[in-house]
This record gives C-alpha cells, structure tokens and sequence, in this order.
C-alpha cells in the first residue's frame, strides 16, 4: 500500500521556498502529518524552526546546502521538483498530501488497535471501539479544521462582523428569548437544566419542533426514550391530543383521524421548507465523538442531547471530570458543524445549580434552568432563567409548561404549533432548495400508532 508520494512532499516544500508570496503563505499552513519520511520531516522541521525565528525562508536549491541538514535530507534535495504555480495549483497538491496522511492515520491506528486487542471481554472490546473512535477522527479532513488566518487575510472575517445583514442564528420558537437574544449562536453549545420530572425531553421535543418549523435541520439524541415514547410525545405537541389517550391506546376515531392529519401537515411542512426532523436512539454507550461520526453528514443545524449524564465517558475518570470532557466534545462538535448544540442536565433541587456544573458552565455559551414544583405544576407558568450568555445579557422569560399535551409555549397567546400546522402564523422565511429525506420520520409514528384502526376501517 502507497503511504506517502515523495515527489509531492518535495513540491510542497518548493513550494514554501519558491513560489510567491500568496501561495507560499497557502502552504505554510501545512502541518508536520503531511510529511511521511525522516527526510522529509527534517527539513519541514527546519523550514518551520526559521518562520518562528523570524529568518528568511531559502531558496529551494539553497537549502539543500544547508548544513544544519542532514547528509541524508541534503541529498533528498537534489531531487528537481517545480513549485506550486498557484493556489488552484497548491490546492490539488494539498488535498493529494492529505489522502496520504489520513491513509497513514488509518493504517496505523487499525493495526495498533489490532496488536492491542487480545481480549474477548466488554472492557477490551469498548477500548477498542474507543481507539478505532479517535482513528477516525484523526483521519478526517482538517481542511475545515487547522486554519492559520494573518491580519493580512482577514478582510472577508472583518466584511462579515461588519456587514448588518440578518443573523444566521437557530431559533428556539419561545418569542420572548427569540426577541431579545436572535435564537442560539451557530458553533455554541447550550446547556439547558431542570429538576427530575421538570419537563427536559419535553423541551429538547418541543425546541425541535420550534426549528423544524422554521425550516431548520434538527436531531434529537435521546439515551432517556425509545423513537415510539418520542413520536407518542410528538404526535400529542403537534395535535393537542392529550398524550395520555395516545400513550395509553384509548383513542376515539375521530382523536386519531386528527392525529394523522396533523402527522401529514407535520411532514409536508418539512417538504416545503426544506427542514428535517431526526432522531436517534442509542442503545449502547456512546461518546460525543461517536455521535458526531453519525451526525455529521446530516448537516443539521441543532442537535438536542436527552441528556448529557447518560453519554459514554472514560471508565477511569470521576463524574465530575467526565461531564466536563463529554461538554467540551459537544463544544467541539458543534464549532466542527457550524451547529447548535444543546446538553440537557440534571437541577439539583437543595441547591438550584446544575449538578457537576463547573466545567460543564465553563464550556457553554448559555447556560438556561427552571425548577418544577407545586406552584409550576398547579399555574404551568415557568421561569426560565438564563444564567449565563456569551452574546448577549442575561435574563429570564416566561413559559407555559401543558404536559398534558407535551408542550412549552409562549404564555402571551403566540400561536401553539397546531396553530402554525393550521396556518394561523406567517409562513417560516427560512427557505432551502434541497428537498430534504424524511423516510426516516415516518416509522416511528406507525408504531406509535400501531394497534389503532383507522376511521375508514371502522363499522360507524
């Protein structure tokens, strides 16, 4: 198996010496994985120690006489190789060195993880799912990744923080945070508490919702519920049939008629806005790294995790110190998408705090709380405080909390989503062209539904 081309190596390293000053700039953003052999390494090394020193980079034909150089990487050097002319030349080079670092990532990182399997037991099997787990992340592209931006280049940066077109940001459907803060920042993560029985998947569903009706691409990843329990959930939001006559199968035909109309505006909503709604429902340990690999070609624009304490971390480290490094994955993974993520927690009820809160606040970019107890259960009213926001003020809003019908809503009579499904709001101004796949919605409602007759099966 070919691991590496020399030729190319070379041209990049004629290139840093030889070509213009833009070009050669494009390849100064190389990195020490691109170079495969000793040789190669050494005079990269070399090149890289004299840019950090401030000294001028020789010509290609010049270095190879110098003689802090091995006798080996001076001899390397006398091989002709011609510079990249451009950058659409520089571009082809360097996606050419990237294959070969992610076939070397690859490579060694399967036949590590193979030398080091010995064991048939659950511990060296989830140390090897772990090892192949980083492989792959190793191996992705760092195009979008490793990115070196001088003031020279960041004019287009500064058009963009100055230009007054509107935000691209992700809204949450509640009007009142909306308003004030534009929905959540893309590349944040948002971590979102409550007490035990405060209502957490509901508003992981309920957030979804919002987003989908606004044309957005959302995920739910649930390690709480089964697809069925989420849709049961769904179909009572969507319907304002109570979830009780759904969950419990004691459905009159006319309640199930309604459903299944709703269920199709629901889905055809999707189809003329071009949003997609998802979800996924491990059933194994999963790191947010493992996630991300599922994730990540579905381009979505929010994730909701249900919740952070239930995801895979490492056997070895306290709980405090895992929630801080399983935030920070999700911090990473929503900068790597250009995504929202959001990390539901567990409120400590004695204390009003999240629980293991530090390194999970130092990691979020909001950070949103509420407590349910008699007074909320008896009114529905909820205070939604937000405790921390890196974009704009703190402050807190109003919600009503109908868990009859799984719903948070606005309490000053903003249109629930029956009413938007019914057309009693503006229509999203959030268009995409693709026309999204949504075969992977429609299943789970069937068995949600399962065991009902429908209204033309029934003797009226």
């Amino acid at each position: 198996m070919k691991t590496y081309s020399l030729e190319a190596e070379l041209r990049a390293i004629s290139t840093v010496c030889d070509a213009d000053d833009e070009v050669r700039g494009q390849a100064q953003g190389l990195i020490d994985d691109h170079f495969a052999t000793p040789e190669t390494q050494e005079i990269w090394g070399r090149l890289q120690g004299l840019a950090r020193l401030g000294k001028a980079i020789p010509r290609y034909t010049t270095l190879g006489q110098d003689p802090a150089l091995s006798d080996e990487a001076r001899e390397i050097l006398t091989t002709e190789v011609q510079c990249c002319a451009d950058g659409e030349d520089f571009a082809a080079l360097r996606e050419q060195l990237e294959r070969f670092r992610q076939v070397r990532v690859l490579y060694r990182g399967v036949r590590d993880v193979a030398e080091g399997f010995r064991d048939v037991d659950a511990e060296s099997i989830d140390r090897a799912l772990t090892s192949l787990e980083q492989v792959i992340i190793s191996a992705r592209s760092l195009d979008d990744s490793v990115r070196v931006l001088d003031v020279e280049a960041a004019q287009d940066t500064v058009d963009d923080v100055l230009s007054q077109r509107k935000l691209d940001r992700v809204p949450t459907g509640f009007r009142r945070f909306d308003d004030a803060a534009g929905g959540f920042s893309r590349q944040d993560l948002v971590l979102i508490a409550s007490t035990t029985g405060g209502g957490k998947s509901v508003m992981a569903n309920q957030m979804a919702i919002n987003a989908y009706l606004k044309g957005h691409r959302v995920a739910i990843v649930s390690f709480e519920m089964s697809e069925s329990e989420i849709y049961t959930r769904i179909l009572s939001a969507i319907s304002e049939v109570p979830h009780e006559d759904i969950h419990m199968k004691r459905l009159q035909p006319a309640q199930i008629e309604r459903i299944r109309d709703y269920w199709r505006r629901f889905q055809q909503h999707g189809d003329r806005t071009g949003g997609r709604f998802s979800i996924l429902c491990p059933t194994i340990d999963m790191t947010p790294q493992a996630i991300g690999q599922i994730l990540r070609p579905g381009g979505f624009d929010m994730v909701l995790i249900d919740y952070v304490g239930l995801v895979a971390g490492e056997r070895n480290k306290d709980l405090w110190e895992n929630l801080g490094t399983i935030t920070a994955g999700f911090k990473n993974l929503a900068r790597a998408q250009n995504s929202v993520y959001c990390a539901f927690a567990q409120l400590d009820e004695d204390t009003n705090k999240v629980k293991y809160s530090k390194a999970m606040r130092h990691h979020s970019s909001n950070v949103w709380r509420w407590n349910y107890g008699e007074e909320e259960a008896e009114t529905g009213n909820v205070t939604i405080h937000q405790d921390k926001a890196r974009h704009c003020r703190t402050f807190s809003f109003e919600l009503i909390a109908n868990f009859a019908t799984m719903q948070f809503t606005d309490p000053e009579g903003w249109a629930t989503v029956r009413q938007q499904l019914d057309g009693e709001t503006s229509e999203p101004t959030r268009h995409m062209k693709v026309r999204p796949q949504l075969r992977e919605i429609q299943d789970p409602v069937s068995a949600a539904l399962q065991d009902i007759p429908r209204v033309d099966d029934l003797d009226l």
